[in-house]
């Protein structure tokens, strides 16, 4: 199967929740985690979506990285260790230690 055609009722299944049973709450979140887990995805590996299309083994990354995100929704997970997925996630985007790229930010 294809990053792509990944949906809600794929990600929900993968969790084993009777889709059923899910509420528009929970097919939004899996909605949300999907997008961020293509999101994560092309800038981990700086492809495109096309790459990711082409290869299937990375539509079940995409489903591991989104199942991961719906499963651990808070900052903080056992022990008070921080997520890492979140920390992953915003070490993409960090900027605070790359000179200029806060006032171009605030530019925005």
């Amino acid at each position: 199967m294809k990053q792509s055609q990944l949906g809600a009722n794929d990600l929900l299944a993968h969790l084993h929740v009777v889709s059923e049973y899910a509420d528009e709450a929970d097919v939004a979140f899996a909605e949300s985690c999907l997008g961020a887990a293509r999101s994560y995805v092309r800038t981990h590996c700086n492809v495109t979506d096309e790459y990711m299309d082409s290869h299937d083994d990375i539509a079940i990354a995409v489903l591991v990285i989104a199942g991961d995100m719906y499963d651990n929704r808070g900052m903080y997970v056992g022990d008070d260790a921080p997520n890492r997925t979140v920390e992953a996630i915003l070490g993409h985007h960090d900027r605070n230690m790359v000179e200029g790229e806060v006032e171009q930010d605030a530019l925005v």
